[in-house]
């Protein structure tokens, strides 16, 4: 069966990482990066680096038209970027903890209610 240009287009989109920075510099029309911008400021979301963490599914996103956190794959970003987070063993400072847990730990429950927005 051959693909048709769509089909590739979704293949490829789908490979690459689309984070919250991203989303943000999208063009100031684009119905994504309004809704990220109202969300952000609905729950006071000051933290750049907590936005750029964050990863979409691009698929779930453009089938649902809204904004679809991949929380598996924001939960390694933010162990990547957090040497004191391990979200393999699930553990923060060698203690154990779940993702929701790290985030009002570290951020606040605001920022928990945020990423459950998107979800």
């Amino acid at each position: 069966m051959k693909k048709n240009n769509l089909d590739k287009q979704l293949e490829e989109a789908m490979k690459k990482r689309v984070t919250g920075d991203k989303i943000l510099n999208m063009p100031r029309h684009s119905a994504f990066r309004k809704e990220l911008e109202e969300k952000i400021q609905k729950y006071n979301i000051k933290n750049q680096e907590f936005i750029e963490n964050l990863v979409f599914d691009v698929f779930l996103s453009v089938i649902y038209n809204k904004l679809n956190l991949d929380v598996i794959r924001t939960d390694y970003e933010f162990s990547k970027k957090d040497k004191n987070y391990d979200s393999e063993n699930c553990t923060y400072n060698n203690k154990p903890i779940s993702f929701e847990k790290y985030i009002i730990l570290k951020y606040g429950r605001n920022y928990l209610e945020f990423m459950k927005s998107l979800i």
